[in-house]
């Protein structure tokens, strides 16, 4: 009896939410068909694959690579190794299509007058003045960099990858990407402290 009981529990519980699961069981969910899950992945994802895009090829540009990115990345859900991260897998997408977008439109360029996201509404407002106006100063900074730097600074500080992640999506090593932060941060505050910000 407790068994029968135990199994119509189980049988009659409700499924899990899709916004609980983790990555591995949403892809699972969306290469057997289920589109919702493929939505959450988008939902949880895109605001990470923006930030990273923009800082590549534009604010405006990043929009139409977030779109190639998950498109490409639905397209190619049959290949997706599942001992693969997805986000490390989405982020190597992502950063083909930056790449492909400047290729077709050479002359795009990195929207610098428009301030980074995430603005602190608990700010005085001489001190939200002060934090935009050093936002636009670091992206213009950003900018500046290599693109190499610029690209490995961009997946760690707003991809929200580790090393490991970041130096799978480029495919290089740990400590490659160690030493290319180090030279990006020392880059953006000589560049910063010379405009007259103490970063």
């Amino acid at each position: 009896m407790d068994t029968m009981v135990g199994i119509l529990n189980l049988r009659f519980s409700p499924a899990p939410m899709l916004s609980e699961l983790d990555d591995g069981h949403l892809v699972a969910l969306a290469r057997r068909g289920q589109d919702e899950a493929f939505d959450e992945l988008v939902r949880r994802h895109s605001p990470r694959v923006h930030a990273v895009s923009s800082r590549i090829v534009g604010r405006e540009e990043a929009y139409d690579v977030v779109q190639d990115a998950f498109l490409a990345a639905f397209r190619a859900l049959p290949s997706f190794r599942e001992q693969a991260q997805f986000t490390t897998w989405l982020h190597r997408i992502a950063l083909n299509c930056c790449y492909a977008r400047l290729r077709k439109h050479p002359d795009s360029a990195l929207d610098i007058d428009t301030p980074m996201d995430a603005a602190d509404n608990t700010d005085t407002p001489l001190a939200a003045v002060e934090r935009q106006d050093l936002r636009v100063a670091l992206e213009k900074a950003l900018a500046k960099l290599k693109p190499e730097f610029r690209e490995t600074f961009t997946l760690v500080e707003f991809g929200n990858l580790d090393y490991a992640g970041v130096a799978e999506v480029l495919g290089i090593e740990v400590g490659t990407v160690k030493s290319r932060m180090s030279r990006a941060r020392t880059a953006l505050r000589e560049t910063l402290e010379g405009w007259g910000y103490k970063p």
